[in-house]
Order: structure tokens, then sequence, then C-alpha cells
């Protein structure tokens, strides 16, 4: 037979068997005209000297069971989307195990992204190849004899997705491995079916499927190494693959659960016949989903939640976290080995009973409690807190003189070292690049000038040096932002508002009774460290001017401070001397440091925190988490957790006047002023709610396990990344409010389908942008930080630009493209997806109030233009394209030495780069998509609800459009049919 009568064959097929079940051709007759027109050179395989083999030789040439399993990963593209299932596959399908080789397929140079292990091989083909299946199978004839089965998975679908008790790397293929039996050769993921001569032809997904060494060698028999395109109603290679398996006299085994049962060689009913072309219909088994196609040109919404269900917390505040609900997420690393327990040695500057130190046991303990950790603990100094620990049944090794040394020697046998507080800069500095490379570092202080005095080569690089430093606060972070480069992390501290309310129901009057204080008196606590950084005596200080600017308080008011624990003597003595002198003695209570702070909340009407520097302090945190009313100085952190008079209230340090009168208006609402005391109660409970979605423990214990899985993978299974984008978002405090915020700016990054980009945010504006921490912190993702960079612009006007090449200069290595951007415009969720090597500049449309602006004459004026629709033609010329629509090749911007402050000073700097690469012939790869919100736009502002007001080109509410339309020369236009509301003036 040859090629040319494939459609007689068809024909012939059809006139043989007219069997027909429910008004679509059997199986039984699919399977011989799909094998009569899919086969390949069928003289040369099936029909050598002239007659058909038995299937039972074809089984008697392969050897017994037992061998290797061989996986195959054919990536396709090399465009964003393609590579990001390649990275998930390698994060959470490979596994390091003896019995599992991996094979990568590919037309393009990728071995960098490839974990270094010897089961791994990269097999570069010279070109690119269309089908699915041949690619794979051609470098398969030398090595039958060493595996047993095989797997062919394409870059064109994501997975693998398993429910949480198969959550090991080689899961997925056991369960594939099981299915095959004697008769059955192929597995597959899904039908498919497939349109030829008026009939449909059922066929396993060529994206997954599975074969054992018989299913193999009954391909390569039938040609299917060899890539065939259909042509003149021929079936191509990938269609005719499951026809030869059946007409060899083999079965098919299909993951959906609706056709599993299904015998393919009977004469049963045409499973296409239900189903729509190309797809499947309800899904009953989550086997089903186990790999989904996701890939150029392939969406699925399914896809996303399957990546949550499969993922892993990303560490920060504020992750929109609802008690154990999760929104955010990144792809989860595999390369721990299946039953490992990864060794954590944590190491604390003391065992008082301070905030670091509390933070760090009660994580261990729930590190503890999942039973994934061997987990070794050593103390710089002893301390009260050690009794703890050993209650929870961890030992605490204290260290001798020659820490280093034994921190050291406990490094070598750790995966992960964990060194905690500032204090440990020493440590650091003297630790080898090996042991670097397993190091987290963890400051929890904020007070850089004292840190930096008393270990200098803080401003040098000591703080680049270890694997990852991670702190508990992102303004904390930001004050050492010009040495991130990418190794800088952010875990908040966290509280279990369920665990602090069950602590103090019931112990209220506990407290009261103890200390001697009136049950109607009115209690102001402070907890925390006696010292000179926490201020206590400033509260004092308040306390005497309250006192005697409303003498009827004195018999009411009382403060109760604990924390006295004598790491600084010297200032406990002045509090002393100063309630001594001042004659508070009455009013005042001071008592050591305790773990057992719940009676205090208890009987607590208002907690204060004097403090002149915090990161993230606890004592706020649990006070909020009780429901008590607080007030704080407004420094670094703090303001990650009050929002002024809505979850609490501020005041500037060392600013006794405020201090002072916050004391009277709390008292006085307590004494009998109702709308004072409902003002501080809702207060309480906006703050108390904030603590429950946004600090949720879960959400920071996912965050660390990701964090040491990070650390781990760095030094023993390094995974590069591959098309990384650095976004450089420029803000202000304009972008706090009001329609287009910075908040939803960013978290239109953080649902982009494309995961694998880092962003910095830069306040490019000399006044102080205050919320910016809480914004970030509230947006919840560790991929955004805040960089603080000095002005050295001599125009203002251009400042903006200036950080930004200090920003660029502090992208990761591993970042390979640059987006440069603003903190009000918004991106489409596929726009990171956009990169591509084959373009040194990936350009897209965008939606902005320029849209033919200077086109009036064609597109109408004013309001008539944006019957258009409003997307704009990115020209990628000067003043005709947008900085934020084009992604940059930051590893070429790097060779070439780029910044922006080589151009001319003008406010054109943005649009002339452009111009200027490509004038200097870098690629451009133009995605005809309109993937951005340059706003203000219309479409966006009728998105957020506002009005568009065309003669001044802005989105204002529509309270302000109605005040608009009171003048005569203002209307709605109506003359052709808008999405959106349009204002406009009259125009002759």
């Amino acid at each position: 037979m040859k090629p040319g009568s494939y459609c007689k064959c068809f024909n012939s097929a059809k006139g043989l068997r007219k069997t027909h079940v429910g008004g679509t051709v059997s199986l039984a007759v699919l399977a011989t005209f799909v094998i009569c027109i899919g086969r390949f050179n069928v003289e040369r395989v099936l029909f050598k000297n002239g007659r058909e083999p038995p299937v039972q030789d074809l089984a008697s040439q392969v050897k017994s069971k037992g061998g290797k399993i061989l996986v195959f990963y054919h990536l396709l593209r090399s465009d964003a989307r393609h590579l990001v299932n390649l990275r998930f596959f390698l994060e959470n399908g490979v596994a390091d195990h003896d019995m599992v080789d991996y094979w990568f397929v590919t037309t393009r140079g990728t071995h960098s992204v490839l974990p270094k292990r010897a089961n791994i091989k990269l097999h570069v083909l010279d070109e690119a190849c269309e089908c699915l299946t041949s690619c794979p199978l051609s470098l398969l004839s030398s090595k039958l004899i060493d595996y047993s089965h095989f797997f062919f998975i394409t870059s064109q679908v994501r997975g693998p997705f398993l429910p949480p008790h198969f959550a090991t790397s080689t899961a997925w293929i056991a369960l594939l491995v099981k299915r095959v039996k004697d008769e059955v050769k192929m597995v597959g993921a899904s039908v498919k079916c497939h349109h030829a001569n008026g009939h449909q032809i059922p066929y396993m997904n060529p994206n997954f499927f599975l074969l054992d060494r018989n299913g193999l060698e009954v391909a390569l028999g039938n040609g299917h190494d060899e890539c065939r395109r259909q042509q003149l109603g021929e079936v191509d290679s990938d269609v005719a693959l499951t026809s030869t398996i059946l007409y060899a006299g083999f079965g098919v085994g299909v993951l959906h659960k609706r056709h599993s049962n299904i015998d393919w060689n009977a004469k049963s009913k045409n499973p296409c016949e239900p189903l729509a072309d190309h797809g499947s219909e309800d899904i009953t088994s989550p086997f089903e989903v186990m790999f989904v196609e996701y890939g150029s040109n392939v969406t699925s919404p399914m896809v996303e939640n399957y990546g949550k269900w499969k993922g892993t917390k990303m560490y920060t505040v504020g992750s929109r976290i609802v008690e154990d609900g999760q929104e955010v997420f990144l792809p989860r690393r595999s390369a721990v080995p299946q039953g490992r327990h990864l060794h954590v040695h944590l190491v604390t500057h003391s065992l008082q009973m301070q905030g670091a130190p509390m933070v760090l046991y009660d994580l261990a303990t729930r590190l503890a409690v999942t039973k994934r950790y061997i987990l070794t603990v050593s103390s710089l100094h002893p301390g009260p807190f050690q009794s703890l620990w050993e209650k929870a049944g961890i030992s605490v090794q204290l260290l001798s003189d020659d820490v280093v040394t034994e921190i050291g020697l406990q490094a070598e046998k750790s995966d992960v070292t964990l060194l905690n507080t500032m204090v440990m800069a020493p440590v650091v500095k003297a630790f080898p690049p090996h042991l670097l490379r397993r190091t987290i570092w963890v400051i929890h202080e904020s007070e850089a000038r004292v840190y930096e005095e008393q270990f200098p080569d803080i401003k040098k690089d000591l703080l680049r040096k270890p694997e990852r430093v991670l702190f508990v606060s992102h303004a904390t972070r930001a004050l050492y932002s010009t040495f991130d480069y990418g190794q800088f992390r952010t875990i908040p501290n966290w509280i279990d508002v369920p665990r602090v309310q069950a602590q103090i129901a019931g112990r209220q009057g506990e407290m009261r009774r103890r200390l001697g204080i009136p049950r109607d008196a009115f209690v102001i606590t402070s907890i925390g460290t006696i010292c000179e950084r926490k201020d206590q005596i400033t509260l004092l200080i308040a306390l005497k001017r309250a006192l005697s600017s409303n003498p009827s308080l004195r018999d009411f008011v009382r403060i109760v401070i604990v924390g006295k624990d004598g790491t600084s003597v010297e200032y406990e003595e002045k509090l002393d001397n100063f309630i001594s002198k001042e004659k508070l003695g009455k009013y005042v209570h001071v008592l050591p440091a305790t773990t057992d702070v719940y009676p205090f909340f208890a009987d607590s009407n208002l907690h204060v925190s004097s403090s002149l520097v915090e990161s993230l302090p606890l004592n706020i945190m649990e006070a909020m988490a009780a429901g008590v009313p607080v007030v704080s100085t407004s420094t670094f952190g703090v303001l990650e957790l009050i929002r002024h008079k809505e979850s609490g209230v501020l005041v500037k340090p060392k600013d006794v006047k405020s201090l002072s009168q916050v004391i009277e208006h709390s008292a006085e609402g307590f004494l009998g002023n109702g709308t004072m005391q409902e003002q501080f109660l809702r207060f309480a409970k906006v703050a108390q709610n904030d603590m429950k979605e946004h600090f949720h423990p879960k959400t920071a214990m996912r965050s660390y396990e990701y964090l040491f899985r990070e650390v781990y993978n760095s030094w023993a299974n390094s995974l590069t990344h591959v098309n990384k984008v650095c976004v450089i978002v420029r803000t202000s405090d304009l972008h706090e409010d009001g329609f287009y915020r910075l908040s939803d700016m960013l978290r239109s990054l953080v649902d982009q389908e494309n995961p694998n980009w880092e962003a910095m945010v830069v306040n490019t504006e000399k006044k102080p942008f205050v919320a910016l921490p809480s914004i970030i912190g509230r947006v919840g993702d560790p991929r955004i930080r805040i960089m603080r960079l000095s002005f050295s612009a001599d125009n203002p006007m251009l400042s903006a630009f200036d950080l930004v090449d200090k920003a660029i200069s502090h992208c990761s290595l591993e970042a390979s493209w640059l987006l440069v951007t603003d903190g009000a415009y918004r991106y489409m969720p596929s726009f990171l997806s956009q990169v591509d090597s084959s373009g040194d500049i990936m350009a897209m449309d965008w939606y902005g109030h320029d849209f033919h602006a200077q086109s009036q004459a064609k597109f109408g004026r004013l309001c008539a233009r944006w019957r258009w629709e409003g997307c704009v033609d990115n020209t990628l010329r000067l003043r005709q394209t947008e900085l934020g629509a084009n992604l940059l090749n930051l590893q070429r911007w790097r060779r070439e030495n780029r910044t922006f402050a080589d151009l001319p000073q003008d406010l054109d700097q943005g649009s002339r780069m452009i111009d200027i690469l490509v004038s200097d012939e870098w690629s451009v790869v133009h995605r005809k998509m309109c993937l951005l919100h340059r706003n203000p736009n219309p479409i966006s502002c009728n998105e957020f609800g506002g009005v568009w007001l065309e003669t001044t080109h802005s989105c204002v509410t529509r309270e302000a459009g109605d005040k608009a339309l009171q003048f005569k020369s203002h209307f709605i236009y109506t003359k052709h049919r808008l999405n959106f509301t349009c204002i406009q003036e009259y125009h002759a």
C-alpha cells in the first residue's frame, strides 16, 4: 500500500463494516479504519514478507518487566507559559529516585534550568519537531532493554496535580504504572476526538501518555518514530498512535473515570459521541486532571485553582487569608528527597522572655508538630525561657566562648541554619561560603545606626553574604534596601487570635485582685522589656500630664508595666527613681517579665507602646488579638499593624502631649463619654479582625517551610530561574487611595500567569509615603519589596529615572527581563507571560487616555473617539510608546551598561529609551494585544465605578460627574454607544 492510498483505504474500511451504535461508527470499526489511514509504512513493518506477524511474536521479543522507568519531557516552545509549565514539572514531578530517569527534549538551549542530577539528561534536537509523539520516540531504539515503562509529556500541559495525601514526586508515576496490565499497553490522561471524513476518531491526548515496553515496540515497529502530519484526509502520527496499539491487539487505559472501564476493542459505544471536540465531559476523579493543558494558545481557569491547591503559601504579611483559606501561592519546590527530614539548626541570642526568642520558640514548636524536621537549638546566653523549651521537649545547647566554631560545626551537619537577630553578625562574618549558602539571618532590629556602629561590616557587604536575610517587617527591610539584591525576604510575626481569646477567657479580674486594683479602675498596660528603647518613662510623663490636666482621673487611672528582666538594670533603676520622684507609686505597678501575659490583657482597658524603635512588636499584636484598644508610637513595622484612627491610635515617639491626650480621651470614654468609648471599641474590633486576616500563624508557617526548602535547594539542588522579570514600580503617596491605587497595581502583578518575577517599589517623591509598608504588607507577596534610595538628581522632575537606574542595579542576578512601570497602572494576567528569548523587546499595546488623541480628524473628537474601543498601538517611537508596555532584555541592558542618566534631561526619557533601543537594533516582538491599563483611562475608570471626564482626561466619582452636569456646557455623550459614561463639553 502506498502512502497516497490512505483515502482509498479509509473508504474501503467504511464499506467493509458499517456497524453503527447510536448513529456513530463503533470502536471496532474506528479501530479498523483509523489504523488503515494512520499506520506508517506498514508494508515495511507489519506486512514484511507478505504477512502480518501475530501479536504474540511481538510480545515474545520483550523482556520480562522489572526495568527502570523513563520519563520524556518535550519542551515545545520557549515562551513564558511553556517555561513555567516546565518549571512546575521540575519542582513537582521530578524525583531523585534510582528507578526513574528523565530525558528532556528541546530545540532550544534550556540545559541551565535543569537540576544537576545523575538521572536527568538533556537532548537537543537539530530542528523543531511538529509531532508530539515521534520526536521522543526517535531517540528510543537503543534504550529498550533498560526500561519497562515510558512516559511522554509535553510543555503544553501543567502538572502533576495530585491530592495532598499523594504529595510526593513519584506518586503520579506509581498511579499510572498501576493501570498497565497484561492487556493494557497504553495509558492516557483523556480522550480526544479527531474528525476525519465525517467521522470522529478517539485517541489519547498526545501531550501526556504512558507506554510499557510492549506498547513502545509496537509504536516503533509501525513507524511512529517518524513525524507525519495530516494531509488530504490522512491521520497524523499523534492521532494514529492509539489506533496502532489497538490494532496490535492491546487495550488502552484512560484516567477519565467515565471511560476507564471501556473495552476499546469491543463493539461498544464510541466515547466521542457525547463529547465536544477536543474535550471531556464532567470531572469525577482528581486523577482526571493530573495533567491539564495550559500552553501558548490554551488557557484554563482550572489551572489557577489547581495551582492554589497544589502550592505552598507565599510568605509575607497580609495574604488575605481567611482562617484556613489561601489566596496567593507559589509552586511547591520538591527538591527535598521523599521521606527525608530537613535538619534545621536554630540559634538564638538569648533565652530571655523577649520578643525575638519568643518568636523563635513558637516557630520551633510549630515545626516540631509537622514531624518533617530535625531541630537543634543553640543559645549564646542562658535565661528563664530555657525551661519552657525543655518542657516542649526541645533541648537547648548553651554555647561556650568559642561561639563561631560551635555554630559552624553544627551548621556542617545541618541543611539550614537560622541565626536569630543582628547580634549574630560576627558569626555571619566568620562563616565560610559553603555554610553561608545554607544560612538564614533573621533581622528583628530597626536600630540601624546602633548596630552599624557595633558591627561596622553591616555597612559594607555583610548583608549580602547569607543565602537569605529575613525581616519581620517591610519597613525594617527597607532600612537596609541598598544591600538587597534579591536575597532579602519578609515573614512577619504571627498571632493565633483564637488561642489568645481562649487564654483570656475567664481570667477577667485576676490581675486586679493580685495587684489590688479596683474593679472600676481604668487600666493601661505596657508590656515589653524595660529598657531605653521601649521608653516607658515617656508613658509615665504622659500619665503625669494627664492627671494634672484632669485631676478627676486620679481615682481611676492605673498603669501596669510588665517587663523587668535585668537586661537594662540602669534603665530599670531610672524608671523606679522617676516613679518615686514624681510620686506616681499609687498609679503605677512595675512587674517582672513573664510568658503568661494574658491576665494583663484580660483586665486591660488600653494598651500603650511608647517605644522609640520597633519592628513588629508581639505585645501590640497580642493586645489587638485580645480585643484591647491600642495606642502606639508610629515607628517602622507598627505602621503595618495599626491604621491610624481605624484600628488604633498612632503618636510620634516622645510626643508626650499627644499621648497624654489619648490617655485622657480614652479614660473619659471609660468613665461615661459614650462616643469616645464606642470609638476605641471600634478600633479594637477592627484591629482584632486585622490580626485574624493578615497575621494568621498558618500563613507564617507555610512561609517558613517554603523558605527552608528554598535555602536547601539553593545548595543541594540548584534550579535556575527562567525568564525571570525584574519589575521597577515608581510610586508616591498619590497612589495610596482613589481610583488608581498602588495596591491594585501590585495585585495585578500577583495575578500574573507567569509567577517568575520580582518587584521593587520606589517612592520617587521626596514627600514620605507613610502607608507604603502597610500597603506592601497587605498585598502579601514576598516577591514585592520596598527600596529606600537616596535622591541625587538636580532636577526633581527627573528623580524618578535617577532612582530607576539605582533600582535596576538591585535586580537579582537571575533576572533576565526588565519592566519599568508606574504605581497607577494595571496589567492583564498574561502580560508577563509574553517574554520570549527570540526578542530583546516584547512590546504590548495598552489602554490609555491618549488613544487617537492626535487623529481626531479620522477617528472623531473627544468622546467620539472612544467608539473605536481605546487600544493604543505601540509604535515604539518617541512620544508614541509607553515604557511600562515594553519588556526589555535585562541581560543585554547590563552588558551594554544602559542607564536613563545617559539620556537628555526631559520628561520623555521613557519613550526616548525605547526609541533608542530600537535604533540600536534591539530586536522587537510586537504582541498585538492590549495587556496594560495606562491609567487614567475610561475603560478602567468604568471598572472601578467612576465616570470619565473627557475634557480633563480624568476619572471622577459619579457624584462629581453629576456636579459637572449641572453646568450647561457639560453633557453625557450618546451619539455612539460606549461601554462607559463619558462627559464632555460643547464644542463648535
